[in-house]
């Protein structure tokens, strides 16, 4: 007695993934146009009166290159997903391809990063002070906000890190600083990455720009 066999075979189509394995985030999407409506669709603005509390702001900080110390300022702009110029450089580590920042570098907390000009296009990075790796000769470097990058200066590391390297010349030197290799990355100009997922249902939508991280303001009320 012969028993037949039937097998059914169903495809299931996979999302697109990066060289590591990891889903890829679409990063083109674009920004609300209208970022007040938005927040009043997603938020309870009607507040009561004995619920309201006034907050004074004494200090406002960017990080330009997320990791290093930020630069005081008097003044922010502000951007559907999060403040202008900040976080849109990150060191990354070749060994594993991840970046660098305070929780897993004590190198980083020798740097120091400022402004260069008023208008903010140029941003210096220095070693905090003459005692720190006294053999380098070179003290500082600049990056350029308004730099043109290459398809060939185009990488992508673990976790959804995707960008453009500067200059061989800067990352070499910091590769001598963190006594590994190393290089420095900017952001892609589009890229967007959805907040942390423990958030509430209604804030899922949010997002946030550059290499901001979680613990950034993912939400700004203009």
């Amino acid at each position: 007695m012969v028993a037949a066999i039937r097998v059914a075979v169903y495809y299931v189509t996979s999302p697109p993934r990066t060289k590591y394995g990891e889903v890829r985030i679409d990063e083109k999407i674009p920004p609300e146009e209208d970022v007040v409506a938005k927040i009043k669709e997603l938020y309870d603005l009607d507040v009561k009166p004995n619920r309201e509390k006034s907050v004074k702001i004494h200090e406002i900080y960017l990080y330009p290159v997320r990791g290093i110390k930020g630069v005081k300022v008097d003044h922010v702009e502000t951007t559907p997903f999060g403040l202008k110029q900040d976080r849109n450089w990150v060191i990354i580590g070749v060994r594993k391809m991840k970046p660098f920042a305070n929780h897993n570098s004590e190198i980083i907390t020798f740097l120091r990063q400022s402004f260069v000009d008023e208008e903010r296009t140029k941003l210096k990075i220095f070693l905090q002070d003459s005692k720190c790796f006294p053999d380098l000769e070179k003290r500082v470097h600049i990056l350029d906000f308004k730099r043109k990058y290459t398809e060939a200066e185009f990488v992508e590391c673990k976790e959804n890190y995707r960008g453009y390297k500067e200059s061989e010349e800067l990352n070499k030197w910091l590769s001598q600083i963190f006594d590994e290799e190393v290089f420095i990355m900017r952001a892609q100009s589009d890229r967007v990455m959805p907040v942390n997922q423990a958030l509430p249902d209604k804030l899922q939508t949010d997002k946030r720009g550059a290499f901001v991280t979680d613990a950034a303001i993912h939400v700004l009320n203009k």
